[in-house]
């Protein structure tokens, strides 16, 4: 998986975030307590575990903060629930 970039414009969770864009220095503390566990390899492989496991409210966070902010990582759980639905059907 690609890697993000995790910039001052990369947060837009809120809609005050979405139409204002986050504040810089909130920013650049997120990014400097979490930017080293949001490496798409690391999102990738807490998504594929959150179908067997429930993950913790520090993981969850990490995951969904991460998801909000790259495409590749997004489409990538998307596929992970799309195959985890079908699968799902298969059985029934």
């Amino acid at each position: 998986a690609r890697s993000c970039a995790l910039g001052e414009s990369a947060l837009r969770v809120s809609a005050r975030a979405a139409v204002v864009g986050p504040n810089p220095d909130t920013m650049r503390v997120l990014h400097h307590l979490f930017g080293h566990l949001t490496r798409c390899k690391d999102i990738s492989h807490l998504v594929s575990q959150r179908q067997d496991r429930d993950l913790t409210t520090f993981e969850r966070l990490i995951v969904e903060w991460h998801l909000a902010v790259c495409k590749a990582c997004l489409a990538f759980d998307r596929q992970m629930q799309f195959m985890r639905e079908a699968m799902r059907r298969y059985r029934e």
